[in-house]
């Protein structure tokens, strides 16, 4: 680390117990956790984006989010957008708009976050679009990466597979369950 930025290396890039490929292409093996930079010789920005569900996966990117956040010096940001139940009111409270399961998600995120005494912001929000209110937030809170883990649906529109060709790059979590 030199300055506020963070070599992106395959040698540096290691946490969790697990090695992070750094890659220029997307693999289609579900079972590596890789970092897909563009251009960029290093890692920049403000914080680490997790965005999350109503379905746990990011409790696997939280896992790897953690331990690169307190080696970088970075806070994590997690993120959730939601829409208005029943045809409700933008005005309301977001929280009253999260079902059950994300609110539960987010109390355990909350929870392993603050264990690790890592800085939280929590951004919840009504965007029209998942990929877009992910890509927005990450810009609007300076993301060095998002974390996202990878789902079994690799080349069938998942979310990673939309947020690879954003602006800021992207950490995509292995699934070792899963290997293709």
């Amino acid at each position: 680390k030199v300055d506020g930025t963070f070599p992106m290396d395959v040698e540096t890039m290691v946490c969790a117990d697990s090695d992070i490929l750094v890659a220029d292409a997307y693999p289609t093996r579900t079972d590596l956790t890789v970092v897909l930079p563009f251009d960029e010789r290093e890692v920049r920005g403000d914080c680490i984006l997790v965005p999350f569900g109503s379905h746990g996966s990011a409790l696997k990117s939280i896992e790897v989010a953690i331990p690169l956040a307190q080696r970088l010096g970075k806070h994590i940001v997690l993120y959730h957008t939601t829409w208005p139940k029943d045809g409700g009111s933008r005005d309301a409270s977001i929280l009253s708009h999260l079902c059950y399961d994300a609110v539960c998600v987010l109390g355990q995120l909350k929870d392993q976050v603050q264990a690790a005494k890592v800085r939280l912001v929590v951004d919840l929000e009504m965007a029209t679009d998942v990929t877009d209110g992910i890509i927005l937030a990450g810009i609007r809170h300076r993301a060095a990466l998002i974390v996202v883990a990878r789902g079994q649906n690799v080349s069938r529109g998942s979310y990673a597979e939309h947020l690879r060709m954003g602006p800021i790059p992207l950490l995509t979590v292995g699934n070792p369950k899963v290997v293709r």
